[in-house]
């Protein structure tokens, strides 16, 4: 009784209902065969997933591991070259490479600009702009002189 109705699911001894089927007994048993099937599997992989976490906590590694690791790992992390002195060190190198490169660019540009201009002149046939000659001339030895004060200069100061 469920609420007071009669309920079709049970019997009124509690059991589960009794398998109808229209097809006949042998339908009726293969019926019984899958629950009963179906009931052991569920059983089954409710009793193994109980039993993962006692066979994981039965492993026989070292409690300090986790401690042993963390020391290494701090002792790593102080012995790196990664820091902010290095990290500006390194920042501050390349920026003098960069200016060096730039005065050694500038030079070959003044260089090619003025052999450019200097030909110009002499031939008055010529058909090269001087204007862009006289420019290339100007930003080459602008980049020049700010790679040999920048770059040359701090690097050579500073060691």
């Amino acid at each position: 009784m469920l609420l007071g109705l009669k309920s079709e699911m049970f019997s009124a001894a509690g059991e589960p209902p009794a398998i109808r089927s229209t097809a006949g007994p042998l339908a009726a048993a293969r019926a019984r065969v899958a629950h009963a099937y179906y009931g052991c599997l569920a059983s089954a992989s409710v009793v193994c997933l109980s039993a993962l976490p006692a066979a994981a906590q039965t492993s026989t590694t070292d409690p300090a591991a986790p401690l042993d690791f963390l020391k290494t790992a701090r002792s790593t992390a102080s012995s790196s070259n990664l820091n902010t002195t290095s990290v500006t060190t390194f920042g501050g190198n390349i920026a003098t490479i960069v200016a060096i490169a730039a005065g050694v660019v500038g030079l070959i540009l003044a260089a090619v600009s003025g052999k450019k201009l200097y030909d110009a002149v002499q031939n008055e046939n010529s058909r090269e702009n001087v204007g862009a000659s006289v420019a290339g001339l100007a930003i080459g030895a602008l980049l020049t002189i700010i790679g040999i004060i920048v770059g040359a200069t701090t690097n050579f100061a500073t060691g």
